[in-house]
């Protein structure tokens, strides 16, 4: 079985709308991360938003079941989160479980 790239090697954009803890809780795994904040994109569209992800190779993180009606092109990396209450008490530990089964394997 092929193993996955190290952590390091995985860059993510985080969508405005999640939350600031799970930046922080992927930098603490070694993740390269930026938020739609810290790129001054704050109310872009959605599409122009996966075409920014794509053009900057980051998996795109978000809360917004919009994307599910989007056509997922092949350059396209998504993790839509949806967890019910969306709150980080809820989020936090299932998306680390996730990317530790996923990204580790």
């Amino acid at each position: 079985m092929r193993r996955l790239p190290a952590p390091h090697s995985y860059n993510f954009l985080l969508d405005e709308n999640v939350s600031i803890n799970l930046k922080k809780l992927l930098i603490s795994k070694e993740y390269n991360v930026e938020t739609v904040q810290e790129l001054n994109k704050r109310g872009i569209k959605n599409s122009e938003l996966l075409k920014l992800a794509s053009a900057s190779r980051r998996i795109l993180i978000t809360y917004d079941k919009d994307f599910l009606n989007f056509k997922i092109e092949p350059e396209h990396f998504i993790i839509l989160i949806d967890i019910h209450p969306l709150i980080d008490e809820n989020v936090l530990p299932v998306f680390e479980k996730f990317i530790e089964e996923i990204f580790h394997l």
